[in-house]
């Protein structure tokens, strides 16, 4: 009687994506664990060179890296395939913050899910959160807004949809935008309805300003161009 040959059956190999926050202004503030993580793991995927460079040298290694920025990077989500597929360690961390909120990295994470890989978190800074805990407004529930639009009337018509919400806003932009956007607001907003500025967080220029846009625009005019986060109080 024949006897039926067993199967070489192994589980497949699905590796692991580890997704990490950075600093948003003072470099002590990155997580140890991602600093660990920056040493030991097989592939390490950074947004710029720049940002990746000071981790690096922070967390005392030389190693090679991928980028990833919001234009997507084809090189790199192969290079993440392979890597997971291998059954190996992955790590993504933005050039600040909290990756992936408002940030480029979604298709990295999609791509993990896709090939049945653990996604892991390690959790830390957020420019929005800090925003909010130093906002003084009591906005329960709010309306994250992300980036408004850089052509200047498209911009004031989503600030015009903004002003019909009642809750809370928190949105951000890049820092040469700062005045932009605040005249835009000041144009829009009622004069009433109070702006919260939250100025390079954990930075060395850390600041924070609050009121009547029409204050807070004479405020930042002329201002150095500086990294912020603006918190809008709930319509009263």
């Amino acid at each position: 009687m024949l006897q039926s040959k067993k199967q070489n059956s192994a589980p497949p190999k699905h590796g692991k994506l580890y997704i990490m926050a950075s600093h948003i202004g003072c470099p002590e503030d990155i997580p140890s664990r991602a600093l660990g993580l920056v040493r030991t793991a097989d592939l390490l995927i950074f947004e710029e060179d720049k940002p990746a460079r000071q981790v690096l040298k922070q967390a005392g290694v030389q190693r090679s890296f991928y980028n990833f920025t919001e234009h997507g990077e084809g090189e790199t989500l192969e290079a993440l395939r392979a890597c997971l597929t291998a059954g190996k360690t992955a790590t993504y961390m933005s050039d600040q913050g909290a990756a992936n909120c408002a940030d480029p990295g979604q298709q990295l994470v999609a791509l993990a899910y896709q090939l049945k890989a653990e996604v892991q978190v390690i959790p830390g800074p957020s420019s929005i959160i800090a925003a909010v805990m130093a906002c003084g407004f009591p906005l329960g529930n709010f309306f994250f807004a992300g980036f408004l639009s850089q052509k200047k009337e498209k911009r004031l018509v989503e600030i015009q949809n903004l002003a019909r919400r009642r809750e809370g806003i928190i949105l951000l932009d890049t820092p040469y935008r700062l005045a932009a956007v605040v005249e835009d607001f000041s144009r829009v907003f009622p004069k009433e309805r109070r702006g919260f500025l939250a100025l390079d967080i954990t930075g060395p220029k850390e600041r924070y300003l609050s009121g009547s846009f029409a204050r807070l625009r004479e405020q930042v005019e002329g201002m150095e161009k500086l990294n912020f986060v603006l918190v809008i109080e709930p319509q009263r």
